[in-house]
């Protein structure tokens, strides 16, 4: 796994030394409540998670990136996981990045990189019903609605609306055109 370089971007491999940055994202309730993270989240769970994908980061289903600006800031991540046999994208930012687009440019070029690196025609996502922007984003990028299913959140500690989504290469071929 290499890095990606975005106009504005940078997505690397996670390091061990991205666990406190982890923490101050994920175990930020502002954030976690949109997410299906353990809340909170500490730096046990962070060194555990990052051990995880450093040992998986040449598996194209499995691969994360942690977000930077060009000057090295910590911007968030960004990723594929294997859930139920499919590539599932998803995607998080510190709060002082929100309404910047940093979101839609970082999965646009993950989205690139996935295609461009596999043979597999479909990704799939979702947000929680009320993550407005992030449903947004997968719009734009060529994402279709197949349903919604009730998720576990952890900071909220309850069942949450998730609305289901998945976008077919040939999709994305005809959106990016629009989107470039």
């Amino acid at each position: 796994m290499h890095k990606i370089i975005t106009k504005r971007l940078i997505l690397r491999p996670p390091k061990m030394n991205d666990a406190q940055n982890l923490v101050n994202g994920l175990g930020d309730y502002e954030i976690a409540k949109f997410l299906l993270v353990p809340h909170p989240y500490n730096l046990v769970m962070a060194k555990d998670w990052l051990k995880q994908k450093i040992a998986n980061k040449n598996i194209i289903n499995e691969s994360y990136f942690m977000i930077e600006l060009k000057n090295n800031e910590f911007v968030g991540g960004i990723g594929f996981s294997e859930k139920s046999g499919k590539p599932t994208l998803s995607y998080w930012l510190m709060k002082q990045y929100w309404n910047n687009a940093y979101g839609f440019e970082a999965a646009q070029s993950i989205i690139e990189y996935f295609f461009a690196n596999s043979k597999i025609n479909k990704i799939f996502s979702g947000a929680l019903h009320f993550n407005i922007a992030s449903l947004k984003i997968q719009q734009k990028l060529g994402f279709v609605k197949l349903g919604t299913t009730s998720l576990f959140c952890p900071a909220q500690n309850k069942y949450v609306e998730n609305i289901d989504t998945m976008l077919t290469r040939a999709i994305y071929e005809k959106v990016k055109n629009e989107i470039s």
